[in-house]
């Protein structure tokens, strides 16, 4: 069968795969479509296989606010090269993920690779996009979220994002919300409060004020230091404590006494 530009148009407008790509599927298969798909899929496989331990330190951050349905989704789509991120396959891919996610929460990650967009799932969808882009492909850092209300930031790139739970805000204190995104976007915090902060991060906190007050001259001075350094801890990475970018001579908690109707429950920050 001969192998014209119309089954080649054709073979990629299913696929979207580059048009010598198609042409070579096409060929090994004898003109036989479905057979072709089968071998572009097969090579997204092999990709997928030789780049297995490539660092995947470029991509797209994705966040959903589904305010309607009360739950947030943020994580990341990673990939080895800004110039594949910024590819038009790439964000395609990225913006059919926003569409699916943002009319049904899917839990956990898993569960999103087996989700399907058109006839393929998640994962098949991946697996054919590393064939086209000839790069490793991976989705990270997934948070679902079930609260009253979101606010999400995504700054300029796509490549650092915030979502951030809180009560039902009104149209004026939405404002407030987002100075808050930027102020985790920015500081990066570890928690809301000290009760949020893993027991692990403040323990080996501990341990290097420990060690640094050995020379002190006795247990009450090394104890007053230790405390002192984990206080200067607590106000870098608990974001009420923290100083408030727009105004460092108040804290985030401080600030939003001004807006007593705002109680914030959690946030998410993911970067590239």
């Amino acid at each position: 069968m001969g192998i014209t530009v119309e089954l080649i148009s054709r073979l990629r407008s299913m696929t979207g795969a580059g048009m010598m790509d198609c042409k070579k599927a096409l060929t090994e298969s004898n003109g036989d479509i479905d057979e072709a798909i089968q071998i572009l899929r097969k090579k997204g496989l092999k990709v997928a296989a030789s780049r297995c331990e490539n660092s995947t330190n470029e991509g797209r951050v994705i966040c959903i606010a589904n305010n309607d349905k009360h739950y947030g989704i943020i994580f990341s789509v990673n990939c080895e090269t800004d110039f594949v991120a910024d590819s038009d396959v790439f964000v395609s891919f990225c913006e059919s993920l926003e569409n699916l996610l943002s009319s049904e929460c899917v839990e956990t990650i898993d569960d999103l690779n087996n989700s399907k967009i058109n006839s393929l799932t998640v994962n098949e969808y991946m697996v054919d996009l590393m064939g086209k882009v000839g790069e490793k492909i991976i989705l990270s850092n997934y948070c679902a979220i079930h609260d009253d209300y979101f606010t999400k930031y995504i700054h300029n790139g796509n490549k650092l994002g915030v979502l951030l739970a809180t009560s039902d805000l009104q149209d004026c204190d939405k404002f407030v919300a987002n100075n808050i995104c930027m102020q985790i976007a920015a500081m990066k915090p570890l928690g809301l409060r000290r009760d949020m902060i893993s027991p692990d991060i403040i323990n080996k906190e501990r341990e290097v004020a420990e060690e640094q007050t050995k020379a002190a001259p006795n247990q009450d001075i090394a104890n007053k230091m230790i405390n002192g350094r984990l206080e200067k801890f607590y106000k870098e990475v608990v974001l009420l404590e923290q100083p408030f970018i727009k105004d460092d001579k108040i804290s985030v908690e401080k600030y939003l006494k001004n807006y007593p109707k705002i109680n914030l429950h959690d946030f998410k920050r993911v970067s590239i």
